[in-house]
């Protein structure tokens, strides 16, 4: 489930071994369990004055097969580099910055922080969100590549974990999608667009909600309605029920 990550801008003086119950993001109880967790302060951050005091973090999560290192400082937006460094039980590899030619640097276009692992994906969650979606994105851990990556609401903001099938990876959650045009405005005209997403081609016209005053019908739509995706062995999406709703964007 997701409720909100806690790692991203904390400052540790010292290296910490952390208990392996996280609450590192909102989908965390439904995460793989890591093994162990380890957090280093590298120091002052040659990037700034000695007087700014940043400081760089190097957080490591060991899972059997591999590690991720996630390296940010006190005060950037997201963190500054993803890696994911194989690991063997009995020979773990150490939490440092220096890089192996074995680790593999992922998420290099993705603003955010390491928020789990579910059986060999890695997800990452966005610096902020927007007008009421957060984005995510999930990766393969043996490549890095980018497997899929959506906005999920924050008014309803829980990511669930199905399991279906061992060869799988299944995920329900509220999906937002983003228009550019307004439903109260241009009514028809402007939500046949939005049926172009999948699952919406039969769906019937919401009724949006944040469009009074002033402002009523001239700001952008957004909706958002659950989803159930399946990653393997090509990411689908297929629509759970129709928009349940529609609001203007901010």
């Amino acid at each position: 489930m997701i409720r909100g990550r806690t790692i991203g801008g904390l400052l540790f003086t010292a290296m910490v071994l952390v208990p392996t119950s996280l609450n590192l993001f909102a989908y965390a109880e439904s995460f793989d369990r890591p093994l162990q967790r380890k957090v280093i302060d590298l120091g002052l951050s040659p990037d700034f004055r000695p007087s700014d005091n940043v400081h760089l973090k190097l957080t490591c999560t060991y899972y059997r097969a591999f590690m991720v290192k996630q390296l940010e400082d006190t005060t950037s937006e997201g963190a500054l580099g993803f890696w994911i460094v194989p690991a063997h039980l009995g020979h773990m590899p150490p939490c440092i910055q220096t890089h192996t030619v074995s680790e593999k640097s992922f998420g290099e276009q993705w603003c955010g922080y390491f928020s789990g692992v579910k059986r060999g994906v890695v997800f990452l969650d966005a610096c902020d969100g927007f007008s009421g979606g957060i984005g995510f994105a999930a990766f393969d851990s043996r490549s890095g590549a980018k497997l899929f990556e959506d906005l999920v609401s924050t008014k309803n903001g829980t990511i669930d974990f199905v399991h279906i099938s061992d060869e799988n990876l299944t995920l329900r959650y509220m999906r937002v999608v983003a228009g550019d045009c307004s439903v109260p405005k241009l009514g028809d005209a402007c939500w046949n667009s939005f049926k172009k997403q999948p699952g919406l081609s039969d769906a019937p016209m919401p009724k949006c909600s944040d469009y009074e005053g002033a402002e009523a019908g001239k700001a952008n739509s957004m909706i958002a309605y659950p989803v159930e995706i399946q990653l393997f062995p090509q990411p689908s999406i297929r629509a759970l029920s129709n928009p349940v709703q529609c609001w203007a964007s901010d």
